[in-house]
């Protein structure tokens, strides 16, 4: 058994902040719960239970714990892997991208296959490419073809051209004339 007692009182402030956290990887917040019932001398199998859990889990987060403090326990394993594309292919890519503005991934991904002969298997594969290109892919929004610039003008007039004195839809119609390319370059 694991004896209580094993944090010091820094490290135990940090992961009780760390567990209460909204903003910490939720992964991370139940390592540093599990951590902080296990110095308050809950057995391994009583946490398992509480974060229904396997106390086997409990015991490995501890040992990461042990070996590495706090960067143990954010430490996932899963690093990703390595761009498929070489650098030339890379700027080929998004000098495609800027100039054709692709509509959806699956467009990517086809020119990807055939200029660059790699097959990406599956959506969330490209749209982690294009963040990695430092692009953001974003499903277009329909634009009334019957939009009037005399009359948003004198919307716009009307209402004033202060943020603070917008109404809903006046809103709506800035967010409209803003809308525009599927890809953020």
């Amino acid at each position: 058994m694991i004896c209580p007692g094993f944090l010091d009182r820094e490290s135990r402030r940090d992961l009780i902040e760390l567990a209460g956290d909204g903003s910490a990887a939720h992964r991370l917040a139940r390592r540093a719960n599990a951590l902080v019932l296990l110095d308050d001398g809950m057995s391994c199998e009583a946490i398992s239970r509480v974060l229904f859990l396997d106390n086997d889990t409990i015991r490995t987060w501890y040992q990461f714990y042990g070996e590495d403090g706090i960067e143990g326990l954010a430490s996932f394993g899963h690093e990703g892997g390595s761009c498929r594309l070489t650098v030339e292919q890379q700027d080929k890519l998004k000098a495609w991208i800027a100039e054709a503005l692709p509509r959806t991934t699956c467009a990517v991904g086809a020119w990807i296959a055939r200029e660059c002969g790699i097959e990406y298997q599956t959506r969330s594969g490209l749209i982690a490419l294009s963040h990695r290109l430092g692009m953001e892919h974003r499903k277009p929004k329909a634009v009334s073809r019957k939009l009037d610039p005399v009359k948003q003008a004198a919307f716009i007039k009307k209402y004033g051209n202060s943020p603070g004195r917008w109404t809903a839809q006046a809103i709506r119609m800035s967010a409209i004339r803003r809308s525009g390319s599927a890809v953020k370059v």
